[in-house]
C-alpha cells in the first residue's frame, strides 16, 4: 500500500510541474507578443509623424493621375504601386490626421520627394479661371490717367 501512495504522489508532483511549467510558456509567449506589439506600433507611429524619402535625391519623376471621388486610401494605393510612398495606410492616417484634401489632377511626383512633400503639393487647391482673373491687376495705363483726372480736377 506505501508504494501505491508513491506513485499518486509522483503523479500529482509531476502533473503539478507541467502546469507550472505550462503557465510559465503563456507568461512568456504574452511578453513577447506584447513586446513585438508595442515594436510594430511604435514603428507604425513614427512611420505617420515623420516622412522619409523612397530614394535619395534625385529621384525619378512619377506622373500620378488623381481623377474626381478618389479617396485618400485609393490615392494612397495609387502612390504605392508607383513605388512612390512605402504603405498606403501611412498615407491614409496621414491624410486624416493633418486634414489634407487631395485635388483631383495630373501631379508629377519624384521619389525623392517625402510622403509630407507629396500630400502638401496635392492638397494644394487648383485655381480655376474665375480666381485667375480676379487676380488680375487691371491695365496700369487707363487706372494712372483715371487717378490723374481726379487728382488734377480735370476732365
Amino acid at each position: 500500500m506505501a508504494q501505491k501512495k508513491k506513485k499518486k504522489n509522483g503523479g500529482r508532483t509531476a502533473l503539478l510541474a507541467a502546469r507550472a511549467i505550462l503557465r510559465v510558456a503563456v507568461v512568456v509567449l504574452l511578453i513577447v507578443v506584447l513586446v513585438k506589439s508595442a515594436q510594430a506600433a511604435y514603428s507604425f507611429g513614427y512611420s505617420v509623424f515623420t516622412s522619409e524619402a523612397m530614394e535619395a535625391s534625385p529621384g525619378t519623376d512619377v506622373v500620378v493621375t488623381v481623377t474626381e471621388g478618389m479617396s485618400d486610401r485609393q490615392v494612397g494605393k495609387l502612390l504605392e504601386s508607383k513605388g512612390l510612398i512605402r504603405d498606403s495606410l501611412v498615407f491614409t492616417i496621414q491624410c486624416r490626421v493633418y486634414g489634407y484634401e487631395i485635388y483631383p489632377g495630373s501631379y508629377v511626383l519624384n521619389t525623392s520627394q517625402t510622403v509630407t512633400e507629396m500630400v502638401e503639393l496635392m492638397s494644394e487647391e487648383p485655381e480655376t479661371e474665375e480666381a485667375d482673373s480676379s487676380f488680375l491687376p487691371e491695365d496700369s495705363s487707363e487706372s494712372e490717367s483715371s487717378r490723374e483726372a481726379e487728382t488734377s480736377g480735370g476732365v
